[in-house]
């Protein structure tokens, strides 16, 4: 077995992720086309002209794992070496993430979508299950953009900047249901979807601060100050954690919408970081 595992982990190295760049380019093919489906043939064949957007951001996705790929070998080849650019795997989420943030309003505001309850296979449950592919594209990008080892102080720092993203698309996606049950949206006023959208698209866009963040620092080679790291963390909290929370309150108080888990996921979050900045504020004044 031993023998096994090491003849796998040797091939997995000399690929290069590959295997985690196919598989993000396979998912973002996924999830853009089953959101043009939803849009040409409910709504228009003129939004086939999404399709033009959608190479633009495949052409930049297929760059980034490249030119990652690339500067992953030659920093193995050479310790010193220095990547004349930063990566752009922000480039390309910011730019799949507007399409998908426009595509999901567009979907959702002209009801081009099947409700809960008609027997179709591209109804609510598969339009909310390719919006929640941005969570995996996201892992297989962070994937293909760096080396770093299970336990290494870079792999605590990546991880630190963006251990709570995937939950957080899920969360967007949760808060998206009520827009995709008849009865539930039909309570809902017009600000308040709106204002649920807005909120869906920046939550779906909020992952590029971590990749630029990473970006700028090598993914761990340079470091941010830990003030920094707690400051992009109350980030996190105030744009995305504590607006869900407040809308996820009006949903259940307001409208007797059914209560989500991810409102206590919303509460752990917002606890979390306030705990450490009472510790890492707590430290300083003992010092």
């Amino acid at each position: 077995m031993t023998r096994v595992g090491d003849s796998l982990v040797f091939i997995c190295q000399k690929l290069n992720n590959i295997p985690a760049g196919l598989m993000c380019v396979i998912l973002f093919l996924v999830q853009a086309g089953t959101l043009n489906y939803y849009l040409v043939y409910n709504l228009s064949d003129v939004h086939l002209c999404w399709l033009v957007s959608d190479a633009v951001n495949l052409a930049v996705l297929v760059a980034s794992i490249i030119y990652s790929s690339y500067t992953l070998s030659q920093q193995r080849n050479s310790e010193n070496f220095r990547a004349t650019f930063h990566s752009i795997s922000w480039v390309s989420w910011l730019l799949i993430n507007v399409s998908v943030s426009v595509k999901v309003i567009l979907v959702l505001e002209n009801d081009a979508i099947e409700l809960e309850g008609a027997a179709t296979f591209f109804g609510p449950n598969t339009f909310k299950t390719t919006v929640a592919m941005g969570s995996c594209i996201f892992l297989f990008l962070l994937n293909t953009q760096h080396d770093a080892p299970v336990g290494s102080d870079r792999r605590t720092y990546i991880d630190a900047l963006t251990n709570t993203v995937v939950f957080d698309i899920l969360d967007t996606v949760d808060i998206l249901e009520v827009c995709l049950s008849e009865g539930e949206r039909d309570s809902l006023w017009g600000g308040l979807k709106k204002m649920i959208l807005a909120q869906a698209s920046l939550n779906l866009l909020l992952p590029t601060v971590p990749l630029l963040t990473l970006s700028r620092t090598q993914f761990g080679r340079d470091k941010l100050t830990r003030p920094m790291i707690y400051l992009h963390r109350l980030l996190v909290v105030l744009v995305f954690n504590v607006p869900n929370l407040i809308t996820r309150l009006i949903l259940w108080h307001g409208l007797s919408v059914g209560f989500s888990p991810f409102a206590l996921k919303n509460v752990v979050l917002i606890g979390m970081t306030l705990l450490e900045f009472y510790e890492h504020k707590l430290q300083k004044y003992r010092e």
